[in-house]
């Protein structure tokens, strides 16, 4: 069919800003084999990716270890309210330790859940551009461009919560555009406990209804605030103070900035950078789109004072509100870094929005020849994004041949001495050495023994019987504090330190592996 046919429920250019909801219910009844065909191709996509990438980031390592914990808990009865805890919200640690009692592998139980949500959210975003849209075409490119997102790949794989919460946002979009508010709101509420950027959607939602329907239903608004409630609620039960998850994470970011100094201001370099990050992951032509299909219709429906299509406001909500809690955060330094996949989101929420401001220039070009040249044009754009991304998944892989290797001589050294023990602050070691929790001591536990110096940590390592140390230069490691020395690029031993292995890493930190002095 012509790119700009008006037989696919295309209609005129200023169609979709208009009250009608034909572009979100002249569609329905597509087949559903086709959908089948589609989620096959995405679950394939998301399984081959989750079998050949490792898992990424720190991050991913950490949430694989209280996965771990909360596991042994469910299967000991210990399981407590604290569990649920921590500096992350607990949804998907939740989910994925009770999927967990059956696989015995929290990074593959983690790995699991994501390629579900990855394929998942692939089709969704089929879906969602195709309703918004009213064509076919645009779905479909939209569909292979978030199927062949090389970062959508990477976290589509990995043991962590962008993808998931993600796929879940996309899920309430998906209701929120077919009036059925309720389910929204149970979709939203379990991505409020995955990430807080959700949170903007207790707002969202209900502008949505009541701009469509001059009403706000008070079931699925209660329902929105079930989780910052229940988190609070949770905090204060464990803490005593239902704002230190606030006051942990400030403190947190305020020593990320002390070993990032140029982060407490607002230098142009830094921010540039972040930005840089940031459009990786949401996509500098996406994001392009998506801004600019919510300047139209903010624009239009202030000159035509008639509400736009359901379908098509809350896919500019969703994306406009959870865009200005993230740079509102940024801008407070209660989020003082941009990390490419936190615009994953933002990418396949984007892409429907995107592909309705490129279907407006073709329904506003005149020939076929140059509709279509438009169209290959984007797309061309689109792909040289996607290209550029690729080094990141070699960077990934080495860091983890790094960890791996790091971890490989701790098991080494540590299964000739049972009684041993090292000090790690990098997660990936300790989870993927596979040994038992207990073998292993880090900075938090040290500093809850009362240590304030070198002296008194050294004493401590020794007390606790250990006989290695894994340097990881990170901001809130104690032995970055007390023994900068260590990190030393001619990878030889210091003083009484022995260097027993050294692996460089071009995503993270360099690690070092030492054998501590006697006492």
């Amino acid at each position: 069919m012509p790119l700009g046919s008006a037989h696919d429920n295309g209609g005129s250019p200023n169609r979709h800003l208009q009250g009608s909801e034909v572009s979100t219910a002249s569609v329905s009844g597509f087949p559903l084999l086709f959908f089948l065909l589609l989620a096959l191709v995405a679950l394939i996509s998301r399984v081959w990716a989750a079998s050949l990438l490792p898992n990424a980031e720190q991050d991913g390592y950490s949430y694989a270890e209280i996965i771990s914990r909360i596991t042994r808990h469910f299967e000991t009865g210990d399981f407590r309210l604290a569990d649920l805890y921590g500096f992350w919200l607990p949804l998907f640690q939740l989910v994925t330790a009770g999927l967990n009692l059956f696989v015995h592998d929290a990074l593959v139980s983690g790995k699991i859940v994501n390629v579900i949500c990855g394929a998942a959210s692939i089709v969704l975003v089929f879906d969602i551009t195709r309703r918004l849209t009213g064509r076919v075409w645009p779905a479909l490119l939209a569909f292979v461009l978030l199927l062949v997102d090389p970062l959508h790949l990477l976290y589509s794989a990995a043991c962590m919560t962008d993808v998931p919460h993600g796929c879940l946002v996309l899920g309430s979009l998906w209701f929120a555009m077919q009036r059925r508010w309720l389910l929204a709101a149970i979709v939203a509420a379990c991505a409020s406990f995955i990430r807080v950027e959700s949170w903007a959607l207790i707002v969202a939602l209900p502008v949505i209804q009541f701009a469509t329907e001059r009403r706000v239903s008070v079931g699925p608004f209660l329902i929105l605030l079930v989780p910052p409630i229940a988190w609070l609620g949770i905090t204060a039960a464990v803490t005593g103070n239902p704002l230190s998850y606030f006051h942990a994470r400030t403190l947190y970011h305020a020593e990320y900035m002390d070993f990032h100094p140029g982060r407490h201001g607002f230098e142009w370099k830094i921010i540039s950078e972040d930005l840089r990050n940031f459009l990786s992951g949401a996509g500098k032509m996406v994001s392009l789109g998506a801004v600019a299909s919510g300047v139209i219709v903010l624009w239009q429906w202030i000159r035509s004072r008639t509400s736009p299509a359901t379908g098509l406001m809350a896919a500019v909500f969703f994306y406009g509100a959870m865009l200005g809690l993230i740079l509102v955060a940024y801008i407070s330094k209660a989020q003082p870094v941009l990390l490419p996949r936190y615009g994953l989101t933002f990418f396949a929420t984007g892409l429907p929005l995107f592909c309705w401001a490129l279907v407006q220039l073709v329904n506003r070009t005149n020939h076929h020849l140059a509709k279509l040249s438009l169209v290959v044009a984007v797309i061309v754009v689109v792909a040289i994004e996607a290209e550029r991304k690729l080094p990141v998944l070699r960077k990934v892989q080495q860091d983890f041949d790094a960890q791996s290797r790091i971890a490989a001589a701790v098991v080494d050294r540590l299964d000739h001495t049972p009684e041993a023990r090292c000090f790690s602050d990098d997660v990936a070691v300790r989870v993927l050495s596979h040994l038992p929790p207990e073998r292993f001591l880090r900075t938090s536990a040290a500093r809850d023994s009362g240590v304030a110096d070198t002296e008194g940590f050294m004493s401590y390592l020794w007390a606790q019987n250990a006989t290695l140390l894994v340097y990881f230069p990170t901001e809130d490691s104690l032995p970055v504090k007390f023994l900068p020395q260590l990190e030393r690029s001619d990878r030889s031993n210091i003083s009484s330190f022995e260097l027993v292995d050294y692996a460089q890493s071009t995503f993270g930190p360099d690690i070092w592996l030492y054998r501590l002095p006697d006492r």
